[in-house]
């Protein structure tokens, strides 16, 4: 069975600590690529993150289409493409996600 320890030389860690780095994991993880017409952002900027209050990731906790939404947690500019962004995602949302049709998605990470 796959650790993240057993890559690690973690032979002077107290036990507590290996079981934080076990714990620490990914877990699930997506990207969608979106294109635009144009951009509207600004060229160069490279990296926008997502920054979501109390009220919204309490509402995005609940059941529902849109639950997955606060999964988001940016988007980068794709090199060589200027009008593709990638939305990265992790978390309980990213499976609701991919039940979702292209459309929905893009729709929903648009608005």
């Amino acid at each position: 069975m796959f650790t993240y320890s057993s890559t690690l030389n973690v032979r002077t860690l107290q036990e507590s600590k290996v079981e934080a780095i076990e714990r620490i994991g990914f877990g699930r993880t997506g990207k969608v690529f979106l294109e635009f017409e144009r951009p509207f952002w600004c060229a160069g900027e490279e990296v926008m993150k997502v920054a979501w209050g109390r009220k919204r990731m309490e509402k995005g906790s609940k059941k529902g289409r849109g639950e997955w939404l606060t999964s988001v947690l940016g988007f980068d500019e794709v090199v060589g493409n200027p009008r593709v962004l990638v939305c990265w995602l992790s978390g309980a949302g990213v499976p609701v996600m991919e039940e979702l049709s292209e459309e929905e998605v893009g729709w929903m990470i648009a608005l």
